[in-house]
């Protein structure tokens, strides 16, 4: 079990471990499992291009992370569901440098591309589309 203190509602979440969803790939790179059992327990992640995050509970996204921005991928039925996250809030108790949080990495812009390979969305129309299905 994760619990995490909700300092808004100034409740105490309580997170199944077993049944947090951890990706396959953040930015088009894939997690180990050690990384992700990580995640599910609500540990820091950290991949190759320095995109760091966590699996949050509390936080409306249910991630949290160093970047403003990341497109996670699960495998499903075979093919790859994509997620794009968009104005992520900082990891708990850690300062992000908004320079290098609006740097985006050649993974993100990769997964765009394959999205809009796979999808034949344009990003914004990916975008909008997800804002849509309510996250």
């Amino acid at each position: 079990m994760l619990v995490e203190y909700d300092a808004e509602t100034k409740e105490y979440i309580v997170s199944d471990t077993e049944k947090i969803l951890a990706p396959d790939m953040v930015n088009n790179e894939f997690l180990t499992p050690a990384q992700k059992e990580a995640y599910r327990k609500g540990k820091e992640v950290q991949i190759a291009d320095g995109t760091k995050f966590n699996y949050s509970g509390t936080d409306h996204h249910g991630i949290r992370s160093n970047k403003l921005a990341l497109i996670a991928s699960i495998l499903i039925d075979g093919g790859l569901s994509y997620m794009v996250y968009k104005g992520l809030n900082a990891m708990f108790n850690q300062k992000r440098d908004q320079k290098s949080a609006e740097k985006l990495s050649p993974g993100y812009h990769q997964s765009i591309k394959d999205i809009e390979n796979q999808h034949g969305f344009k990003p914004h129309q990916f975008e909008q589309s997800q804002s849509r299905k309510g996250r």
